[in-house]
């Protein structure tokens, strides 16, 4: 609205007239505010209608496939000398381990040498485990140690191997070590001379002529008991050697992180970790009354009528109570596993019933919840996947009100220019009525005034 000035010549109210017109010509104006608003309620409730979707999809996914359903507990009866994580693909089992030796790098170190000396002109060739190898090349007045050290680190090809410096006084070494554990995995180094320095040449820095300082090895395990090559107590034992700390591949499923050599057998044990499926499944239940309720809330609210919120939760009830076909197991439904049904549509989940079930059958719960295509958690994940993907349901819709929203905020703003083109008119218009009224007064009071003289 522009600023305005009552008449000032007739005393008409402009303001008054004009207000009253106004207002009656922005009823279409409050109408589109009301339909915006609506419009806004719509969007935020999709919104989060999508983020409860994200997280009943969430829900979905921690049992939607047999590796996610597969959850072992492991503990180590000792975790200074050994630790045990476990996979979906571990079984069921209690070893007993003793650590003989764990796997360590080599490493080697050269003779002493004055701080400044230079090893004259060539290349060194260095490799680790005799497979990979690479070369640097050293000009004379740029090979010191330092010039190596640094030529060594900074290789783009150098495979493993780090060269570190080390200062005692006025003289100076260098240390190699491999980046990798394992008997394999030493370290070897040969050069070729150019040109010598002033007292040495590259020769000096090759593997025969360095001291070792910790020998390449393998980790030693012995598995259940002492191996019968063991020399003073020979059992039915396994004895298991790694290239690495990290032991994976020798019970399948399992890694043990060795951490020291210990004289006793460490007992480790594989469980099925029952709390962790039964927590899972409290939230599968959980996310689908929470969707269920939003839904709920939502038909009697900004999205009334929307037939969108009936196709998503006709969608939803009918993965579940449509039974999955084609299992090996004998279980068939949802109740069965302690999921039932409550009068007003959600579900609840009887906690001991379903341990039950998994005591007896935890690969036909494993089966029911996440086979691929048929087991309830996977059809699920795929429906919710359905909904929240671009050009989903979800997404469709909430294009759809932005279209609107754009849509209703320039018919606002065309709108609110007419207005004031309409308000600008009406103000001319009356402005000129209050002029000619007061001109009209004038005359009049002009004329009374002359006949009251005769």
């Amino acid at each position: 609205m522009g600023i305005s000035v009552s008449g000032v010549g007739s005393g008409l109210d402009v303001d008054g007239i004009v207000n009253q017109l106004m207002s009656l010509e922005a009823q279409p104006l409050y109408k589109l505010k009301e339909n915006e608003a609506d419009f806004k309620a719509q969007l935020s409730a999709y919104n989060e209608l999508e983020t409860r979707m994200g997280t009943f999809r969430s829900a979905m996914k921690e049992l939607g496939s047999i590796s996610n359903f597969k959850v072992y507990s492991s503990s180590s009866a000792n975790t200074d000398v050994i630790d045990i994580t476990t996979s979906s693909v571990a079984t069921q089992g209690s070893y007993d381990i003793q650590v003989v030796q764990l796997a360590e790098s080599q490493k080697l170190r050269t003779n002493a040498y004055p701080t400044d000396e230079d090893f004259g002109e060539g290349s060194l060739t260095l490799s680790l485990g005799g497979t990979e190898s690479f070369t640097v090349n050293l000009t004379a007045g740029e090979a010191s140690l330092s010039d190596i050290q640094k030529a060594i680190n900074n290789a783009p090809d150098n495979p493993g191997i780090t060269a570190s410096l080390i200062t005692n006084g006025d003289q100076r070494y260098i240390s190699f070590t491999a980046d990798k554990t394992g008997a394999d995995n030493t370290i070897d180094i040969s050069s070729s001379v150019t040109s010598a320095g002033a007292n040495f040449d590259l020769s000096e820095l090759e593997t025969a002529n360095l001291t070792e300082i910790q020998a390449a090895q393998d980790a030693i395990l012995y598995l259940d008991d002492y191996p019968s090559t063991h020399p003073t107590t020979p059992g039915n034992g396994l004895e298991i050697t790694s290239a690495s700390n990290n032991v994976t591949g020798v019970i399948e499923g399992v890694t043990l992180d060795i951490h020291k050599v210990d004289s006793s057998f460490v007992t480790v044990n594989i469980d099925r970790d029952m709390d962790a499926v039964v927590d899972k499944v409290g939230e599968l239940v959980n996310s689908y009354n929470l969707l269920q309720d939003y839904l709920s809330e939502m038909r009697t609210g900004p999205l009334r009528g929307d037939s969108t919120l009936s196709t998503i939760e006709r969608q939803v009830r009918l993965v579940f109570n449509t039974p999955p076909t084609g299992l090996t197991t004998s279980l068939g439904s949802l109740s069965e596993i302690g999921i039932k049904t409550n009068k007003d549509g959600s579900v609840s989940l009887d906690s001991a019933e379903l341990r039950s079930v998994l005591d007896t059958d935890f690969g036909g719960v494993g089966e029911l919840l996440a086979s691929d295509d048929q087991g309830y958690a996977f059809r699920l994940q795929a429906l919710a996947d359905s909904f929240v993907t671009t050009n989903g349901v979800i997404d469709l819709r909430q294009d759809g009100i932005n279209d609107r929203l754009k849509s209703v905020a320039k018919s606002i703003e065309q709108m609110n220019t007419r207005l004031d083109d309409r308000e600008a008119s009406y103000r001319k218009t009356y402005a000129s009525l209050d002029t000619l009224i007061a001109q009209m007064q004038s005359t009049g009071s002009y004329i009374t005034q002359q006949l009251a003289s005769l």
